[in-house]
C-alpha cells in the first residue's frame, strides 16, 4: 500500500497534479478506453472528436462506440501530420462529448498544439483526453498548461515495465471502468500490480 501510494503521489507530481487524480492501469490502451467510457457515460448518444492519426487503441474503440450509436468526426491532418485547429471548430456540435488528440504521434513524432485544442474546448465546455504515451519522459507534460481532463501513459514506453500505466483524470472522479473489489478508489477492481507500479513510478523519475 505504501508502495503503491507513494508511487501515485510522485507520478502525480511529474504531471503538476495531485494524488488523487492518478488511476493505475494495465497501459495505455486500457487508459484510452476508459477515458472514452468516461465521457460517454450516462450519456444516449453524441459526437466523439478524434484526430485521424489517432493509436488503434482510440481508433477502435471509436468504431465500437460507434455501433453502439455514437457519431464520430475525425480531424483532418496537415502533410505534417498536424490536426487543423478550423477544422476542430466546424466539427464541434451541441452534442460535443469529448475531444480526443495524442499529444505526441507514435509513428511521426509529431507534436500537437493541445494547448490551443483545450482552449478551443473550453470555449464549449467540452472535456480534453490526451494520449501521451509517445510524449511522457521526451517532452514537458504539465497537465496544467496543456489543460486537458483526461491523460494517459503507458510504463514500456519510458522503459518501465510492460502491462503497467496510468489515467490522469482532472477532479479524480472517472466513470467506474472495472467492477469488483476496492482498488483504485473503487472505481477500477483488480489486485494491484504493485511491482508494475513501484516500476513505472521509478522509471517515470528518471
Amino acid at each position: 500500500k505504501r508502495a503503491v501510494e507513494e508511487a501515485r503521489a510522485n507520478i502525480a507530481g511529474l504531471i503538476g497534479t495531485e494524488a488523487d487524480n492518478i488511476y493505475f492501469t494495465s497501459g495505455g490502451t486500457e487508459s484510452d478506453n476508459w477515458a472514452l467510457e468516461a465521457a460517454v457515460a450516462g450519456k444516449h448518444g453524441g459526437t466523439i472528436i478524434v484526430s485521424g492519426i489517432e493509436h488503434p487503441a482510440i481508433l477502435n474503440k471509436c468504431r465500437d462506440l460507434e455501433k453502439r450509436g455514437y457519431n464520430i468526426e475525425y480531424l483532418r491532418c496537415t502533410s505534417d501530420g498536424i490536426i487543423d485547429i478550423e477544422d476542430l471548430r466546424r466539427k464541434i456540435k451541441d452534442d460535443t462529448l469529448l475531444i480526443s488528440v495524442m499529444l505526441v504521434n507514435n509513428e511521426i513524432g509529431t507534436i500537437q498544439p493541445l494547448m490551443q485544442v483545450s482552449a478551443v474546448a473550453s470555449e464549449y465546455g467540452i472535456p480534453v483526453h490526451t494520449d501521451a504515451v509517445a510524449a511522457f519522459g521526451h517532452i514537458d507534460v504539465d497537465v496544467k498548461k496543456l489543460g486537458v481532463d483526461f491523460l494517459n501513459v503507458s510504463g514500456h514506453k519510458i522503459c518501465g515495465p510492460k502491462g503497467v500505466g496510468f489515467l490522469y483524470v482532472r477532479g479524480g472522479k472517472p466513470e467506474r471502468f472495472m467492477h469488483g473489489g476496492g482498488q483504485e478508489n473503487g472505481l477500477r477492481a483488480g489486485t494491484e500490480n504493485v511491482a508494475g507500479i513501484a516500476g513505472l513510478a521509478t522509471a517515470a523519475r528518471i
